[in-house]
């Protein structure tokens, strides 16, 4: 898959269940959740500062809690954040972070295409 600079990646670690807050389903599509996501799980950070990714690596092999900030294509600020111990990614709104917010769970398939089917 694409890791948004024209070149594939491979990921380096699991999301776990993918949990979305409800604001994020009228400001974001899906695929730009999914495209987030994989650049989150492939250690796409050039966009972070050096000491950001220095902390986001450290999180990483650590496997403590992974927090990045990312901008979708549209523009929209998302937090996500990725909880090792407890097997789970959260994809919100800057304002929903701080509120914790999160009610809708999408469980995505291995390639991050689409929400698995019934």
């Amino acid at each position: 898959m694409d890791n948004g600079n024209g070149s594939a990646c491979k990921p380096r670690f699991e999301l776990g269940t993918v949990l979305v807050t409800c604001g994020i389903s009228s400001r974001v599509s899906e695929d730009e959740i999914c495209e987030v996501l994989h650049r989150h799980e492939c250690g796409h950070w050039e966009h972070m500062s050096r000491e950001e990714r220095e902390v986001a690596e450290g999180c990483l092999k650590n496997q403590v809690t992974l927090e990045c900030d990312y901008l979708t294509e549209g523009g929209v600020p998302l937090v996500v954040t990725t909880d090792f111990i407890d097997k789970k990614t959260i994809v919100e709104l800057p304002l929903d972070y701080l509120r914790n917010d999160y009610v809708e769970e999408y469980l995505l398939d291995e390639d991050l295409g689409a929400p698995e089917e019934d």
